[in-house]
């Protein structure tokens, strides 16, 4: 199959974006100095089956929320074109999840009190699935809604992944702990911004917004499998750490 790359560029965009802001050198000495402290058992001081159940649900299952989520925010302006919006409410939209904003840490405050961390990440899951399923009808109008909760689940996620980071490691390496997982997040942003940009090119756009409505139909399961196989593997971690 023929792909028009003056089409796929612009869907890889953000993908490049997310790329730029991973300094490698940075990254890849970060990286090696969290993974020699895994391998003594160093970091936040725990255990290291502790350490990798940690990382695992933190730093992965976070990533893999983040990356499909953050990628749709890139391509909100296609996705409101396509629920049939004009171009001239895109501000006040944007203003106004700006605004929902304002109330995303008080409520993702009160959930991680009420509920463990790994809960909090479940819920952020549940929630990004229900509104990426709800983003395939397109609805006309109606569709803004799950756009705003996928928007606002960003903010939860990032409190809880952040939150539970700070609690854990001590304030001589908290700052890298939280810079490693702020790089890995950009890269698997970047890298699912890519893979996305490819899937959108293979499939054609006859109608228009046939390529956009069957990209947003096929990543739906390809997250519920992902995040299904790292809650296991994080559970089945728990459990050998026990």
């Amino acid at each position: 199959m023929t792909v028009n790359f003056s089409e796929l560029l612009p869907w890889a965009a953000p993908a490049l974006e997310g790329l730029a802001h991973v300094p490698v050198i940075k990254f890849i000495n970060e990286t090696v100095w969290i993974f020699a402290l895994v391998e003594t058992g160093d970091l936040l001081n725990i255990d290291v089956a502790g350490i990798l159940t940690v990382v695992v649900v933190l730093v992965v299952i976070g990533l893999a929320i983040d990356s499909i989520v953050r990628n749709f925010a890139t391509i909100t302006s296609s996705y409101y074109r396509l629920i049939e919006l004009p171009e001239w409410s895109f501000g006040f939209i944007g203003a106004a999840i700006g605004a929902l904003g304002w109330f995303v840490p008080g409520i993702a405050k009160n959930l991680n009190h009420r509920f463990v961390t790994r809960t909090n990440l479940g819920i952020a899951a549940g929630v990004s699935l229900v509104g990426l399923t709800a983003l395939i009808p397109a609805w006309p109008l109606f569709g803004l809604l799950p756009a705003m909760l996928l928007m606002t689940t960003l903010g939860y996620l990032g409190f809880t992944v952040s939150r539970a980071l700070h609690g854990l490691a001590d304030s001589s390496r908290r700052a890298t702990v939280l810079s490693v997982k702020g790089l890995a997040f950009n890269l698997g942003y970047g890298l699912f911004s890519l893979g996305f940009s490819r899937l959108l090119a293979h499939f054609p756009d006859q109608p228009p917004g046939a390529a956009l409505r069957a990209a947003f139909f096929w990543q739906v399961p390809a997250f519920a499998l992902v995040v299904l196989l790292l809650f296991a593997g994080a559970s089945r971690l728990r459990q050998r750490a026990a």
